[in-house]
């Protein structure tokens, strides 16, 4: 049965897990159950759901990607992809512009709110065209309405899960060159080593020695190190 591969990243940390399912379960654990009170970006997935809208984000680089599908069909719909591609064109303006500091955040949300009323728009024409994959796109996104635009009033939120985009090629590469693991301890271990790869690049520090020092630390009943750094949040 095949695995999936989970990835969560924040900061100075990166969590990978294998899993023989991509339930909310899983999406749940990944945070850390539900005492989790951050707010993670994520994709449009269903599993996802297990967080309230009010709590997350949802990545646009995703939301650029789909639109640019609807505006890759018939001519009946195309206005509309391309109407909501300039929107999304003029979110990452904004975007830009507050992480550069020629924008403040209350700036930024005045902006954000002049985008959304032409977005909603659009979002409610799409969701009642003939086109059924248009329309069901469109409406499974307006589901999403409070999480497209969270990240420009919560502090430390991002627009897209790039970060977490990138965090996944690791393991994307590893089961390129090693077929994928054979068995739950299999997944296991490649899940923490992964942890501990992307880890400790992060933190600039050498894999390779971190794992040496908790070797010798099992070995010789010492005290093991940890990925934990100071003052992290």
């Amino acid at each position: 049965k095949n695995g999936y591969a989970w990835v969560t990243v924040s900061g100075p940390y990166a969590y990978y897990e294998i899993a023989r399912s991509r339930s909310g379960e899983v999406a749940c654990r990944q945070l850390g159950g539900p005492e989790y009170k951050g707010h993670p970006v994520t994709d449009r997935y269903v599993a996802y759901r297990c967080y309230p809208m009010e709590m997350r984000g949802i990545c646009h680089s995703h939301l650029v990607r789909d639109y640019q599908k609807i505006a890759d069909r018939s001519e009946d719909v195309k206005e509309i992809g391309e109407t909501l591609l300039g929107l999304e064109y003029e979110i990452f303006s904004a975007w830009h512009l507050f992480k550069d500091g020629k924008m403040d955040r209350p700036d930024l949300q005045v902006r954000l709110n002049e985008i959304s009323k032409p977005y909603e728009a659009a979002l409610l024409m799409g969701a009642a065209v003939d086109d059924s994959k248009v329309a069901g796109m469109c409406s499974n996104i307006y589901i999403h309405w409070p999480a497209i635009w969270n990240f420009g009033w919560v502090e430390g939120m991002e627009p897209t899960n790039n970060e977490g985009e990138r965090g996944a090629r690791l393991l994307v590469t590893w089961r390129k060159k090693c077929f994928g693991t054979q068995s739950a301890s299999g997944s296991l271990f490649v899940g923490q080593m992964a942890t501990v790869i992307e880890t400790c690049r992060r933190q600039c520090r050498s894999a390779f020695g971190f794992v040496a020092d908790a070797l010798t630390a099992y070995m010789s009943g010492g005290t093991p190190p940890s990925l934990i750094v100071a003052n992290s949040t």
